[in-house]
C-alpha cells in the first residue's frame, strides 16, 4: 500500500545539474568518515567492523557555496567472499549508484595500499563510463616522507596501468587533510566529463591519426574509420 504511493523514480528527470558524486571501494577503507566530514556531521554509522555499511547513503552537501550530492557505497569484496545475500544486494545497489553518478571517488586504504580488489572496482565504473579518482585515504598513518610517497605514486601507476589519466589525491577522512585538494578535482574532473566536443574537432583528430599510422587494409580495401 505504500509502494503503491511513491512516485516513480526516474532517473531522466533530474531537477538539477548538481554533481553526483560516488565514493566507492573495498570494504573498511574509510568512506563513510569521508562522507560525514563532506557532511559535517554522523550521516553515516563508522565503526572498525569492515562491513557496517549495508546500503548506499546519500547526502546533499554545500562546500565552499557550490552543492553536491554525495554516496557512500557498501564495501564491495571479491565475489568468492560473498556469502550472505544481503552483502549480494549491498553491492548490486552500490553498481546501481555507481551507474547514477557523475564522478566515482575510489577510496584506497594506506596502510594497504592498492590491491586487486581496487582495480576491479575501478574497472566497473570505467566500464559504465565514469571518470574515476583514485583517493589514498589514511594518509595520516603513513610517515611523510617524499620518497613514501613517491613510491606510493609508482605502485598506482603500475596497478592502475589501464586508467594512466586518472588524478590521484591523498587524504586523511579523520583530520580533514587533503580533502580540499580532492573537491578542487572533482571540480576539475566533473567540468572535463561535462565537455562536448564538436564532430569537427573529433574529424581532425581521426585523420591526425591516420596520418601517424596509417590503417590496415584488407584485400586491397582501406579501413575507413567514421
Amino acid at each position: 500500500a505504500i509502494c503503491a504511493k511513491l512516485p516513480e523514480d526516474d532517473d531522466s528527470q533530474r531537477k538539477d545539474d548538481i554533481p553526483r558524486i560516488t565514493i566507492i571501494g573495498r570494504p573498511n577503507t574509510g568512506k563513510s568518515s569521508l562522507l560525514n566530514q563532506l557532511a559535517g556531521q554522523e550521516r553515516a554509522i563508522v565503526t572498525d567492523v569492515a562491513g557496517t555499511t549495508r546500503d548506499a547513503v546519500e547526502e546533499r552537501i554545500e562546500y565552499n557555496g557550490k552543492p553536491y550530492i554525495i554516496v557512500d557505497t557498501a564495501g564491495m569484496r571479491r565475489k568468492a567472499r560473498v556469502h550472505e545475500a544481503i552483502e549480494y544486494y549491498s553491492v548490486v545497489r552500490g553498481n546501481k549508484a555507481i551507474e547514477r553518478s557523475d564522478v566515482a571517488i575510489l577510496l584506497i586504504d594506506a596502510a594497504e595500499g592498492p590491491t586487486e580488489q581496487d582495480t576491479k572496482i575501478a574497472g566497473l565504473a570505467i566500464n559504465q563510463g565514469k571518470p574515476v579518482i583514485l583517493c589514498v585515504n589514511k594518509w595520516d598513518l603513513e610517515e611523510k616522507a617524499t620518497e613514501t610517497k613517491d613510491d606510493f605514486t609508482a605502485e598506482l601507476r603500475r596497478q592502475f596501468a589501464f586508467m594512466p589519466w586518472a588524478k590521484h589525491v591523498y587524504i586523511s577522512a579523520l583530520t580533514t587533510e587533503g580533502i580540499k585538494q580532492l573537491m578542487q578535482v572533482v571540480d576539475q574532473v566533473y567540468e572535463a566529463s561535462q565537455r562536448k566536443i564538436r564532430p569537427s574537432v573529433l574529424n581532425d583528430f581521426i585523420w591526425e591519426a591516420q596520418a601517424l599510422q596509417t590503417p590496415a587494409s584488407d584485400k586491397g580495401s582501406r579501413l575507413k574509420i567514421r
